[in-house]
């Protein structure tokens, strides 16, 4: 049995989302709020020492980290969809964009998200700015690398394509408009047309407006 330890909110456990939905695996969500310290000591204590989520555990196995999730589902069932193309370059190309993805998208998203968080008069208006300017050159080399190509790679969805439209995803709310990047916009079009993204943002959908009622209660 597959069960994955995750968060709606966080995009590496929407990338491992993804790829299950991709797949058509059955697993068990276990929604994981780390924001919460009881559920975080409880996470630590019995579950990932390192306190990190997404967190696959299937049968006997333990497997962290989004992207060695996605290789490790990908390799162990055949699945609705083949996510690690074959071939020593094709997979070390999706390998690359995954890298690539995390590193200057995701993490730029992520450092806006939790610096979006703080008081007005707690942010620090330099780092927003010089975090945006790394994300536009990185969302740059995005819409060259996309000129004439349907996806990253093999002109299907693979590994390639999902770290890289989660992170342009979580930046077209944080300041960046997609539309100065065009081959990306569209490629994000056809991304989140699919049935396991649409899946996953209706899941984002749902905790956002779960926490925004939460806040209304505890202002009441």
């Amino acid at each position: 049995m597959l069960k994955l330890h995750y968060h709606p909110l966080s995009p590496n456990s929407r990338k491992a989302l993804i790829a299950l939905y991709e797949k058509g695996l059955d697993f068990e969500p276990i929604n994981t709020n780390l924001f919460d310290p009881a559920v975080r000591e409880a996470y630590r204590t019995h579950t990932n020492p390192l306190c990190k989520i997404p967190f696959l555990e299937h049968d006997d196995h333990v497997v962290p980290e989004s992207s060695i999730i996605i290789e490790y589902l990908d390799g162990k069932f055949e699945g609705d969809s083949q996510l690690v193309p074959d071939g020593v370059d094709a997979s070390r190309q999706a390998r690359f964009y995954d890298r690539l993805g995390d590193l200057y998208l995701i993490e730029r998203s992520s450092a806006l998200f939790f610096e979006g968080m703080k008081p007005a008069e707690a942010q620090d208006p330099g780092l927003v700015a010089r975090t945006l300017d790394a994300a536009r050159v990185a969302l740059g080399l995005f819409n060259k690398e996309l000129t004439g190509r349907t996806f990253l790679l093999e002109e299907r969805f693979t590994m390639a394509d999902i770290a890289p439209a989660v992170g342009a995803m979580g930046l077209s709310h944080q300041g960046i408009d997609l539309a100065d990047y065009p081959n990306v916009a569209a490629w994000i079009g056809r991304v989140a047309s699919r049935p396991s993204v649409q899946r996953v943002h209706a899941e984002v959908g749902a905790a956002l407006a779960a926490m925004a009622s939460q806040s209304a209660v505890s202002e009441d």
